[in-house]
């Protein structure tokens, strides 16, 4: 291990960087699953990866090994220097009981070397001998108080999960860096403790993460955005109000000539756009434009509003894999002739994405409720006591 070591600083002093294998935030979302055992270069018979394991039988709950529920988690790139991931972790077993709510924030680490990476693969995967070259992975370090692991249902019910860098490794990601196989993914251990109402259980052992990562970005970057469809129809906006003057007196609208787009910004951001017309009319228009940024710090949707038999334990829908966006009450607004419907904020929901997230179906989509204020002239006429609620499907346009 030790030349092993010599030859990778070798090869990162002469510069033998492998572009393709790099990690190079270009994506903004990425699934999260298991890392499977590559046959050649893998580290042995039953060493596979999973979103989070105990070396610790004696852990609350007696369950070691957890993948993410439909072996499906998500993970966001924020600020192309943050990421975040979310999902609910369940038992390796299937057992759908007990599960853990999970959000793990990483922060940039700056490696001084890459000589000390973690590497579990053959020694014949990485440089020269490999296609593996640990010199392109990045590193990120788990900001303990941002993360939160929640233990749910059985024996881990109320248990919250800490964990915090072992002996001061730091995530690794890039090709390979899962310690499984060759694909892009992540891996690390953690010292890790289990705190429920003042107990404590601290352990000498280590959690060990080990996954792959997929990018889920639409190559395009342009989602188109209909009517969210339920069992009793939809529409794509809804009007809360008592006054629905601004709105020609009509309270539901779709977007017209496939004008609905939701366009994902460079930089993380989300831009919807397009054309409203009140349901089976032609006017009034609302000509909107709508910029969301990425949410750092919201946990689980409080916005459920299908079928709770839908919902993970009984369904497949995670709402754990939403991806959160903030209304910017700058730059987002529908317009219609003289009168501005200016957006002033989201009831502390922000707009969500993802399976089942427009509240209508389970398709991929979104939805927010959002206040809104009346302009005329330059002059507020209505104050921000109304809501209007989008729910869309988003289907990548190729």
């Amino acid at each position: 291990m030790i030349k092993l070591q010599y030859l990778l600083l070798l090869s990162c002093f002469i510069g033998t960087i492998y572009a393709s294998q790099c990690f190079d935030f270009s994506c903004h979302v990425y699934n999260v699953t298991s890392a499977g055992l590559d046959p050649v270069y893998g580290p042995g018979p039953g060493l596979e990866g999973h979103a989070l394991a105990f070396a610790d039988e004696k852990v609350p709950g007696g369950i070691t090994k957890y993948d993410f529920y439909n072996n499906y988690g998500v993970m966001t790139v924020v600020d192309k220097n943050t990421l975040i991931v979310t999902g609910t972790m369940v038992p390796s077993t299937g057992a759908r009981a007990p599960y853990i709510e999970a959000k793990l924030v990483f922060r940039p680490f700056q490696c001084t070397t890459c000589a000390n990476p973690k590497l579990e693969l053959q020694a014949n995967a990485y440089v020269p001998a490999g296609p593996i070259d640990p010199c392109s992975w990045k590193y990120f370090v788990i900001d303990t108080a941002a993360s939160r692991l929640v233990g749910k249902d059985l024996e881990l019910e109320g248990w919250d999960i800490i964990l915090t860098p072992h002996m001061g490794m730091p995530l690794q990601v890039g090709k390979g860096a899962n310690g499984k196989n060759l694909n892009l993914g992540m891996s690390s251990w953690f010292s890790f403790e289990f705190v429920k109402n003042g107990t404590r259980y601290t352990s000498p052992n280590v959690a060990d993460i080990n996954v792959d990562l997929t990018c889920s970005d639409c190559p395009s970057g342009d989602y188109a955005a209909t009517a969210a469809m339920g069992p009793t129809g939809g529409q794509s906006a809804y009007v809360s109000s008592t006054d629905l003057t601004p709105f020609g007196g009509f309270q539901s609208f779709d977007f017209v000539n496939k004008s609905g787009n939701l366009h994902l910004e460079s930089n993380g951001d989300m831009l919807l756009t397009g054309t409203l017309s009140p349901v089976s009319h032609d006017s009034p228009l609302l000509t909107c434009s709508l910029l969301f940024h990425p949410n750092r710090d919201y946990f689980r949707s409080m916005k459920l509003e299908l079928d709770y038999h839908v919902y993970f334990p009984q369904g497949w829908v995670d709402p754990g894999t939403y991806i959160y966006y903030d209304i910017d009450t700058h730059n987002s607004q529908c317009i219609s002739g003289e009168t501005t419907i200016k957006f002033v904020g989201d009831m502390m929901m922000p707009m969500q994405l993802g399976y089942g997230a427009n509240g209508k179906n389970m398709n991929y989509g979104m939805a927010v409720w959002l206040q809104y204020s009346v302009i005329r002239g330059g002059v507020e006429v209505e104050g921000p006591d109304y809501i209007l609620d989008f729910n869309v499907d988003l289907t990548c346009q190729e």
